[in-house]
């Protein structure tokens, strides 16, 4: 009997633990997931919403709006140490497949409200005045639709970045 009561005693000790939840153990770099797309197909024009998962271990995600942007680059430079990518400004950066160009934005700024530090949640960002960029395709009726492809990486207010993730082949209509 002693051993069935002290088996019951020790079953719901570790019962009772398991419910105590330390802080989540995310790394201090984001780290994202791609998870859908307003549409797979639109026209040329039409603007599209993404939306990818993110967590991020010490919770410094988004702009500090004192801040401003540090750089003029040039627009498709990725890797000099003025690229968006390196200005502390920018915190969302998506790269097109079709030229290799990035485009900026900014990230609201998230303060963690709770006990510990670590943010999880989604990003919905909203690309609007989607073109075809088929090179030569002006008045060419052969040129119906263009694939937009997105690497997508998100920076961390100490400049951490993300992994990057790539967006399904979004097809837009050129006529």
């Amino acid at each position: 009997m002693r051993f069935l009561l002290l088996f019951s005693f020790i079953a719901a000790i570790a019962g009772i633990s398991s419910c105590v939840q330390g802080p989540p153990q995310y790394p201090i770099e984001p780290n994202i997931e791609f998870k859908s797309v307003s549409k797979d197909t639109l026209l040329s024009g039409d603007s599209l919403t993404v939306t990818l998962t993110f967590t991020d271990g010490d919770g410094d995600i988004g702009t500090d709006l004192s801040t401003s942007p540090q750089f003029n680059s040039p627009l498709c430079d990725l890797f000099s140490d003025s690229s968006v990518i390196k200005d502390p400004y920018w915190s969302l950066i998506l790269i097109d497949h079709r030229d290799s160009c990035p485009e900026a934005r900014i990230l609201p700024f998230v303060e963690p409200t709770g006990k510990f530090d670590d943010l999880s949640g989604e990003i919905d960002f909203y690309t609007s005045l989607l073109e075809c960029k088929i090179a030569g395709c002006s008045g060419d009726p052969a040129c119906v639709e263009d694939k937009l492809v997105y690497t997508v990486l998100i920076k961390d207010r100490k400049g951490h970045l993300s992994n990057p993730v790539v967006t399904p082949p979004i097809t837009i209509r050129c006529k």
